[in-house]
């Protein structure tokens, strides 16, 4: 029997240790000209999973392009990816990120039939912002509007799990200088329209950075999460005067997110430089969510 083409190809990529290609590129998911997404698809008959990946770059730069280098790993693994694009904060603020990823996640499951995915496996990833993007998604409550006129709008926004890197869980300022010490906010207050520190403070801006933090959002029926962090878990509370580019990335945050976790009795793998993921850890991760979900899938259709 042939090898699929894509399935040879995704093979010498990864050996000459190239970036994959997407199958389909620049592909619109909403109107704005950040609303755009490539898609590679993995070697199957079947349906396949897929993983949703969110660039980072503090919400005021990033490219979906990244994650071309990382792309044929998921790829021989049989999962089928996506990267996308979203709006910065330059040209809207929050919530208008987060909802461009949830919409992400609706179109390609409205794609599901056409390219060969199975809707009920969906994954989310992303590193830095965009991994604060993914844990938004993965522990909010359903973004879907059974009412839209538009189809899109009307699918589900639940996913089967979320990795992630480097991903700040909260961006409450009273949260963030409890358990960080830090009082620079650096690229927050341009994500929610403020300039200043007093500004984020008021109790509308405080409600809305709540309302920004996945931390807030996790509830019992959460999908399973796979935190990494480079750093160390360095003792905090930091220094006050601690740079932005320092403690975004602290590893305290996933510390804290998977306290919770744990009693709310869900899932939460818990990585830093310290105590490092084991090699394959991230696919066994990916494959155990997402045979959960097959089976899940499969009790339900005998109901």
């Amino acid at each position: 029997m042939r090898l699929p083409v894509v399935f040879l190809l995704c093979s010498l990529l990864a050996a000459a240790g190239q970036a994959a290609e997407p199958t389909l590129a620049d592909v619109h998911y909403g109107p704005h000209e950040r609303h755009v997404l490539d898609f590679f698809k993995a070697a199957s008959e079947g349906p396949t999973p897929v993983l949703i990946f969110f660039h980072g770059g503090g919400f005021r730069g990033g490219d979906k392009g990244v994650f071309r280098e990382r792309a044929d790993g998921f790829l021989l693994a049989g999962i089928s990816v996506i990267s996308a694009n979203y709006r910065l904060n330059y040209q809207a603020t929050y919530p208008a990120p987060m909802l461009d990823g949830a919409r992400v996640v609706q179109f390609v499951r409205w794609k599901a039939k056409q390219w060969n995915i199975d809707p009920s496996r969906v994954a989310l990833s992303g590193s830095s912002a965009g991994a604060t993007m993914a844990l938004w998604i993965a522990l909010h409550d359903d973004l879907a509007d059974p009412a839209s006129p538009d189809p899109v709008a009307r699918i589900s926004t639940r996913v089967s799990c979320a990795s992630v890197k480097n991903g700040p869980s909260s961006m409450d300022p009273e949260f963030i200088l409890k358990y960080l010490g830090a009082t620079e906010l650096g690229a927050m207050l341009a994500l929610h329209g403020v300039k200043t520190r007093e500004e984020y403070m008021t109790p509308k801006m405080r409600k809305q950075a709540l309302d920004a933090s996945p931390l807030e959002h996790a509830s019992p029926d959460d999908p399973p999460l796979f935190l990494d962090y480079a750093g160390d878990l360095t003792p905090t509370p930091l220094p006050a005067d601690t740079r932005f580019g320092v403690w975004i990335h602290h590893p305290r945050f996933g510390e804290l997110l998977k306290e919770k976790c744990d009693k709310l009795g869900l899932v939460c793998h818990f990585y830093h430089r310290g105590k490092p993921a084991p090699a394959g850890a991230e696919l066994a991760f990916l494959r155990k969510a997402f045979n959960r979900a097959a089976g899940q899938k499969a009790e339900g259709g005998r109901q």
